[in-house]
């Protein structure tokens, strides 16, 4: 007779709840990327950002510019460096004009967070270029000092949300490409 225990660790996280916990541990400590992988449980990214509270602000974006759909395609492929809300917020009163809620600047801004591909963070090393969307600029990433992963002159808070269609980074804030650029 033989018998057999079979154990079974979950490998998925799919509660909106989980994915906050996530991002406010690490806004605690954000010297250090989180490499590790959250799993969403076949979400999209464009469903990740839309059931988000954290990301309220970046959906309202989205949508206005009618660019969430596209976020939700499964036979889609992205890495999205996704601003949360307190990026939003340290937006300052300039760029806030520059960008306005329903402007063709605030498409490009997105776009210029959306890369085709998929880009963990042990793909992201130093010097690595990225085209996003937005063609006319580029994105550098590279690791800090202390190993935290960096995007522009952001920091990467949380690595590796993994989506049915791509990757999320979230980062603390909103990457704006050369004004000039716009």
């Amino acid at each position: 007779t033989t018998t057999t225990t079979t154990t079974t660790r979950p490998t998925t996280t799919t509660t909106t709840t989980t994915m906050r916990s996530t991002t406010t541990a690490t806004t605690a400590s954000t010297t250090q990327t989180r490499a590790t992988t959250t799993r969403t449980s076949g979400m999209t990214i464009g469903e990740i950002v839309n059931t988000n509270p954290n990301f309220s602000r970046l959906r309202d974006a989205l949508r206005a510019n009618n660019l969430l759909d596209a976020l939700m395609d499964p036979d889609a492929s992205y890495t999205v460096f996704a601003p949360d809300n307190n990026a939003f917020g340290k937006l300052t009163e300039d760029q806030v004009a520059l960008i306005g809620m329903e402007s063709n600047n605030l498409k490009q801004i997105l776009k210029y967070h959306v890369v085709p591909g998929v880009f963990r963070a042990r793909k992201l090393r130093k010097g690595r270029t990225l085209q996003p969307l937005f063609k006319k600029d580029t994105l550098e990433t590279r690791r800090g000092k202390i190993g935290n992963l960096r995007v522009e002159n952001a920091k990467v808070k949380t690595a590796n949300i993994k989506a049915a269609n791509g990757v999320v980074h979230v980062v603390n804030k909103v990457l704006i490409p050369d004004v000039e650029t716009l």
